[in-house]
This record gives C-alpha cells, sequence and structure tokens, in this order.
C-alpha cells in the first residue's frame, strides 16, 4: 500500500491578516457572533464567503471559509 505524506500547509501572510482586521473593525456585528433581525445566518455566511474569495486571491494561505473563520479566531483571541 501507497502513503502519501499531507504536504505542509502555508501561513497565513501579513497581507492578509491586515485584510482580516481592518474587515473586522468595519464590520463590528461580524465578531460579536450574535445574530438578529438584521444580521442572519444567512448574511453571516454570505461575508464569509466575500471575505474567504477576497482572502484567498491575495498572496499566500487559501482555504475555504471555515479555515478562514478559525483564523479569524486566532487572530481575534492573540
Amino acid at each position: 500500500m501507497v502513503t502519501f505524506k499531507k504536504p505542509k500547509s502555508q501561513s497565513v501572510t501579513n497581507e492578509q491578516k491586515q485584510a482580516i482586521i481592518y474587515y473586522l473593525g468595519s464590520h463590528p456585528e461580524f465578531t460579536k457572533g450574535k445574530f438578529t433581525n438584521s444580521f442572519t445566518h444567512s448574511i453571516a455566511s454570505k461575508q464569509w464567503n466575500k471575505l474567504g474569495e477576497t482572502l484567498n486571491a491575495m498572496t499566500g494561505f487559501s482555504k475555504e471559509c471555515k479555515i478562514w473563520r478559525k483564523v479569524m479566531l486566532f487572530i481575534k483571541f492573540a
């Protein structure tokens, strides 16, 4: 049986970190994690998709939205 090594994932670049910080600063409801009538789960999902596409277009780390959420939490609480 042949086994394959999983490639080492890339690190988040400073440019991507700054983009996340800027986005979170301009969308405070995004960081609260609470849904309201004006900020629904559907809206949050669309914003995550938009942010993920923006971050993936930059040089460096390229992952799906679930991983970007983890990165945001790490940056938020670091």
